[in-house]
């Protein structure tokens, strides 16, 4: 997750090209330069009204809660055992 520039919304992700890891930074560092140079992409969690950052439990949370959702609606397979109704 990072504020830089170039940077997409985290709905954005597109999770049938590829395996994807998911790199994130404290509140006052960020992720590393190291990182973000080695990345193939960054994204961002867009926030409204008066919210600096989320801390890095909340971003996790909010992007795996969106990653699992979006994943298996995109990639339209069963890759948790569930039937189609339980989806």
């Amino acid at each position: 997750s990072s504020l830089d520039h170039g940077t997409i919304p985290v709905s954005d992700i597109d999770y049938t090209e590829e395996k994807i890891a998911f790199v994130f930074g404290n509140e006052r560092q960020g992720v590393g330069e190291q990182f973000r140079s080695s990345a193939d992409g960054l994204f961002h969690i867009p926030q409204r009204g008066f919210v600096e950052s989320f801390n890095v439990s909340v971003a996790c949370a909010v992007t795996l809660a969106d990653a699992s959702t979006r994943a298996r609606m995109q990639l339209r397979q069963d890759v948790y055992g569930l039937a189609k109704h339980e989806m």
